[in-house]
């Protein structure tokens, strides 16, 4: 077996974010992240938050990461 090329070794951005989120401005930072490089995943790492935050910021959230094939934690 060979030695991989350069490609077969690149790495990938892996997001998580901030405990808590203005969600407004912070879907708007997030599609600047995604388009910015390449981003295997995202994580949504709300800390504190109450249940219905974290469904509302998944409904939002959710649809941007998956429409650039980046998988959603």
């Amino acid at each position: 077996m060979g030695v991989g090329t350069i490609e077969d070794f690149r790495s990938r951005l892996y997001l998580i974010s901030p405990p808590r989120i203005d969600l407004q401005a912070f879907s708007v930072d997030l599609s600047k992240a995604l388009d910015g490089g390449d981003v295997a995943s995202f994580q949504l790492r709300l800390k504190d938050e109450n249940r219905d935050d974290i469904l509302k910021a998944c409904e939002l959230l959710m649809p941007i990461v998956q429409s650039r094939d980046v998988a959603f934690i």
